[in-house]
C-alpha cells in the first residue's frame, strides 16, 4: 500500500523539485520564447506523416510555454498541454487569451 501525502502518493516524484530556474522564475520565462526554438513547424510535421490529423489529439507533455502546443492546435482537434510549472502554463495561458485559438486545455501535472 502506497502512503498518501497530501493529494500525492509517497511513492511518486515530486518533478516541481527538480524544475530548474528557466521553469519557475517569471522572468525567465517570459524572455524563454526569444531564446529558445523549439521547431514546432517540423515537429508537427513529423507526427502528421505518422497520421496526425484534424481528428486528432494531442498531449504535449512538458508543454513549456507552449510553443508546439499552439503550433498544433492549428492542425489537430484538440490539444492537452501539460507541465509541473505554474508559471510556464500561465504564460501558455496568456499566450492563449491573445490569439484565437479554442482547442488547447491547460493542465498543470507532471508525468
Amino acid at each position: 500500500m502506497c502512503q498518501v501525502l497530501g493529494d500525492r502518493q509517497a511513492w511518486t516524484i515530486n518533478e516541481l523539485a527538480h524544475a530548474g530556474r528557466e521553469n519557475l522564475d517569471p522572468a525567465h520565462v517570459a524572455r524563454y520564447d526569444q531564446k529558445e526554438d523549439g521547431d514546432a513547424a517540423a515537429e508537427l510535421a513529423a507526427l502528421q506523416a505518422f497520421g496526425v490529423d484534424e481528428h486528432s489529439t494531442v498531449i504535449d507533455l512538458g508543454t513549456g510555454t507552449g510553443q508546439f502546443a499552439l503550433a498544433a492546435a492549428a492542425a489537430v482537434r484538440r490539444v492537452v498541454a501539460v507541465d509541473v510549472s505554474p508559471v510556464m502554463l500561465e504564460r501558455v495561458r496568456a499566450k492563449l487569451r491573445h490569439s484565437d485559438v479554442q482547442n488547447v486545455e491547460c493542465v498543470l501535472a507532471g508525468f
